[in-house]
C-alpha cells in the first residue's frame, strides 16, 4: 500500500504540471495531467464555460502566455483531500490577469493522477 504522503507528493506533482501548463502554454503538460474527458466548467466574463478538455485546450492556444508577459508564477494550494484512488485539490492562481479558485477533481490511473474535472470561480482581475 502507498502511503498518504506519497500519493499527496504525486497529487501535487500533477497540479505543477498543471501550472506549469497554463503558466507556460505548454499544451502537452495539459494534455498529460487532464483526462481526455475532463470537463472546465465555471463562470467567464458573464457566462458559464462548459467545455471538454480539448475545446479548452484549443482556446488556450490563442492565448498569450501568462509566462511571456511577464507574470508571476502564483499559484496556491489550499487543501487536498484524498481517498484511495479518489483525490479533490482546492488551488488559488492567476492566469492572464484574474485570479482563480480551481477545484480539481482527481482519479489515479495507471500512469499517475488525472484531472477529471475542474470547476472553477473567477475574482476579477489582479
Amino acid at each position: 500500500m502507498v502511503s498518504s504522503e506519497t500519493e499527496i507528493g504525486s497529487i501535487l506533482d500533477a497540479v505543477k504540471l498543471y501550472y506549469d501548463g497554463h503558466h507556460y502554454g505548454d499544451l502537452e503538460k495539459l494534455k498529460k495531467v487532464f483526462h481526455p474527458n475532463c470537463y472546465v466548467v465555471g463562470h467567464f466574463d458573464g457566462g458559464l464555460e462548459y467545455l471538454l478538455r480539448d475545446a479548452y485546450l484549443d482556446w488556450m492556444k490563442d492565448q498569450e502566455t501568462p509566462a511571456a508577459l511577464g507574470h508571476p508564477y502564483a499559484i496556491n494550494v489550499i487543501s487536498v483531500d484524498v481517498a484511495g484512488t479518489a483525490a479533490t485539490v482546492k488551488v488559488d492562481d492567476e492566469y492572464l490577469g484574474y485570479r482563480y479558485t480551481d477545484y480539481l477533481s482527481m482519479i489515479k490511473m495507471e500512469n499517475g493522477w488525472v484531472i477529471v474535472n475542474k470547476a472553477f470561480n473567477t475574482e476579477g482581475s489582479v
